[in-house]
């Protein structure tokens, strides 16, 4: 079974178009990505990759940063015969995707010249690691100018965290979203779930005999999760106040991780019983009161100070950051879970910046 799936990803060729060539989800996490797939041998032999970005760049130097970032964050050894053979097939495209409408005309001229050259079958998948205000526009113009949800070839639509900033932009996004991309085709992405520790949380909460049994409020006192950075903003500073410590990391990132500890076994491991099982989790937490939230939640901000023996600014003197803000770079609660299996056991989750210790 394993080896049809994984013939089926080799054969599965496509043009990997992302929106946000030139941030730090690209440098950081995609390419290297990519890099990994293509060392472990399940990349389809014709994937190409056309890099979108506002910046101006020659192919050689984003292709020099890109390789300068791979040998940083790759999980692999850097191996410069298999780099110079992917190089290859990564472009840079420079447009303005929001103010400029000719380009998406461009790019669609481009993706048609690709395809014929590489045999990419029409697939595409557009990755949008760009700000998620960015997201219904980017895609609206998508399906005016592009050949998307047309003919026999597939073209999916890839959006990271966060989808909107409460629950009802986010369905305002979802709308506009699924006016131009059937549900099927459209993929919102938490990267977090790829960490090998959430991986490896199913096979050992449910293919363990020893764990199962004693994972509930008879046997569990409490369960702690820390997430601590000591990195700060960096050059997200604009895009934090926006979001805070609690956007960027509890809502989505964390909150994941504890429906998958607390969570009831699903019917079968299917995408639908594991979402059903997630969401009857989250329904149980308990809802604090105003007057409760003062004693089990807390937030803070990093001043400056000594990071592995190096001075660090405070936050609001990061780039693009009030002065005088007010957002959370760190954030401490206590949840609780009100049903059978974890009721009279806390929850204490831990998230920061420019904490001590990553």
């Amino acid at each position: 079974m394993i080896k049809n799936r994984l013939d089926k990803i080799v054969d599965n060729t496509c043009i990997f178009v992302i929106f946000g060539g030139t941030g730090d989800l690209t440098k950081r996490k995609l390419i290297p990505a990519i890099y990994s797939l293509k060392k472990e041998k399940l990349l389809p032999e014709n994937f190409y990759v056309l890099s979108i970005g506002r910046r101006e760049k020659s192919l050689d130097q984003y292709r020099s940063e890109l390789k300068n970032s791979t040998k940083e964050f790759s999980r692999y050894d850097f191996d410069e015969n298999i780099w110079e053979e992917l190089s290859k097939r990564i472009e840079y495209f420079k447009f303005d995707f929001i103010d400029n409408n000719d380009g998406y005309i461009q790019l669609e001229n481009r993706l048609e010249i690709i395809e014929r050259e590489f045999s990419t079958s029409g697939n595409r998948l557009y990755y949008l690691a760009v700000a998620p205000r960015f997201f219904s526009e980017i895609i609206s113009k998508l399906g005016k100018y592009n050949k998307i949800g047309t003919g026999d070839f597939w073209n999916r639509v890839m959006v990271e965290k966060p989808f909107g900033s409460d629950l009802r932009s986010a369905r305002i996004l979802n709308e506009k979203i699924t006016k131009v991309v059937p549900e099927k085709d459209i993929y919102r992405i938490d990267h977090y779930l790829g960490k090998e520790m959430f991986q490896n949380i199913f096979t050992v909460r449910f293919s363990n005999s020893i764990f199962e049994p004693l994972w509930n409020n008879m046997y569990i006192d409490n369960v702690q999760i820390t997430s601590y950075e000591s990195l700060g903003v960096e050059n997200r500073g604009s895009y934090f106040e926006g979001s805070g410590i609690l956007k960027d990391m509890i809502q989505n990132h964390l909150l994941q991780l504890i429906s998958m500890i607390a969570m009831e076994p699903p019917v079968d491991f299917s995408d639908e019983s594991i979402r059903s099982e997630k969401v009857k989790l989250l329904k149980s937490i308990y809802e604090y009161s105003e007057d409760e939230i003062e004693e089990n939640i807390v937030r803070g901000q990093y001043g400056e100070g000594v990071i592995n023996n190096k001075k660090v600014i405070g936050y609001r003197n990061e780039d693009r950051v009030a002065e005088n803000s007010n957002i959370e770079t760190f954030m401490a609660l206590k949840l609780k879970i009100n049903n059978f299996r974890w009721y009279g056991v806390p929850f204490y989750i831990r998230t920061g910046k420019r904490m001590n210790e990553s």
